[in-house]
């Protein structure tokens, strides 16, 4: 494998960019893998993340990831206070949000009722946050069902009524199953994209979103991708997640690639925002849906067994 030295170290993000921070992983306590696509262990470099992490690239099958990776002391600690570490929202929306009577679809939503509907079905996403899209299927008909690690997520959901579990269970069978913003955080995907084939019934759907590894193909080393959300160990392709979804028996039978990455950051002496410039992005938002907006940072899959 090539070392660091031989290839692009990238800089950190500006300070004020949340998902550009640096986790204190311990270095001393890195964990080999090998690809997690194939399992080859032929690599080269690709760049040094701002958190000093290596991303190699598979020369088997093409797989971008981290060969080194953070132990699961250190996973567990940052997964165990995820939302404080992101700064993440309630998930209840602004105010304006919930006061409005028009309020976009929300298009994973939409693809699960193009794709043979939710009434009746039962839903599990895995990595549900605090429900809000779980929320979005129960109003559809759907019976749901969220895994989750976060503490402060798992009482939210609790006082939404949605059963929660830390894993999807062995015994288990879902007419679908979604996760989104998961399988790249994830040091064994293959084994989680195992328990899910085999908690699907037959025909089950099987919903992914995820970062667009796609882009660091046609970008290069310097894809922002890789400055960003530092705890990602994957960086799956459409090409590359075909192949895994594959070997387990899962077929892709629709992929989007949509939206850029979010990196807010306001101009120097910059004032909140008032009504009216929240009301217009509110709005323009609504007339412009997220499939519809450019870019292809993100990766959306419907895969079915």
């Amino acid at each position: 494998m090539s070392t660091a030295r031989t290839i692009p170290m990238l800089p950190h993000m500006h300070p004020e960019v949340p998902i550009g921070r640096v986790p204190p992983w311990r270095m001393d306590r890195l964990v080999h893998r090998t690809c997690p696509v194939c399992g080859a262990d032929v690599t080269e470099g690709v760049c040094v993340r701002p958190d000093r992490l290596v991303v190699v690239r598979c020369l088997e099958c093409g797989m971008a990831y981290l060969a080194d990776i953070p132990d699961e002391g250190d996973l567990a600690a940052l997964y165990h206070e995820y939302d404080a570490y992101k700064q993440l929202s309630s998930g209840r929306g602004s105010w304006l949000y919930r006061l409005s009577p028009l309020k976009p679809a929300e298009p994973h939503i939409e693809i699960l009722l193009q794709s043979g509907g939710l009434k009746g079905r039962r839903l599990c996403e895995v990595g549900c946050a605090k429900g809000a899209f779980l929320l979005h299927a129960r109003k559809e008909g759907a019976s749901v069902v969220g895994v989750e690690l976060d503490a402060a997520s798992v009482r939210t959901l609790a006082g939404r009524g949605i059963p929660v579990e830390p894993e999807v269970q062995g015994e288990e069978r879902f007419d679908v199953v979604c996760a989104f913003q998961l399988l790249e955080h994830l040091s064994g995907p293959g084994e989680f994209i195992r328990r899910v084939a085999r908690a699907l019934v037959s025909d089950g759907r099987l919903l992914l979103a995820l970062p667009n590894g796609g882009d660091a193909e046609r970008v290069g080393p310097n894809w922002v991708g890789y400055r960003v959300d530092l705890e990602h160990l994957n960086y799956f392709s459409v090409g590359t997640l075909a192949r895994l979804l594959g070997m387990h028996g899962l077929h892709v039978e629709q992929f989007w690639e949509c939206l850029q990455p979010n990196l807010p950051r306001r101009a120097s002496g910059a004032t909140r925002r008032g009504l009216g410039r929240r009301a217009q992005e509110w709005f323009g938002g609504m007339l412009t849906p997220p499939w519809h907006r450019g870019g292809s940072f993100n990766l959306v899959v419907l895969a079915r067994k």
